[in-house]
């Protein structure tokens, strides 16, 4: 009803999404896709993906100042938890003006900023 594994978090979110449980399909993906650099990895979790052998980047957070309308991303690829991306913090809205081009599992989206 919710939309199942694909749809869900638009009705639930926080453990009921994520708590990192792709971060070892994230791993592999990465592993397949050299080109995807520089990487830049928001999840959610325990574990880092340093801890996995994953280098990556945390990107920028939004503030709650003006001038975050035109905030401006490095080109790279951010792979992002689907809880982060729409945690009310909003530290990540930056990311809904953009089309991901693909997903690890059910809880995280692949974006490539150019």
């Amino acid at each position: 009803m919710a939309g199942g594994p694909e749809n869900g978090y638009r009705y639930l979110l926080d453990a009921n999404v994520d708590w990192g449980q792709d971060l070892l399909r994230m791993k592999y993906w990465i592993e397949y896709h050299p080109e995807a650099r520089p990487l830049y990895c928001i999840h959610t979790g325990y574990v880092s993906p340093a801890d996995i052998g994953v280098d990556n980047r945390w990107p920028p957070k939004m503030s709650d100042s003006p001038k975050d309308t035109d905030f401006v991303l490095e080109p790279g690829w951010y792979v992002v938890s689907i809880r982060e991306l729409y945690q009310e913090h909003g530290f990540y809205n930056y990311l809904h003006k953009y089309k991901p081009v693909g997903r690890i599992g059910y809880s995280m989206l692949i974006f490539h900023i150019e």
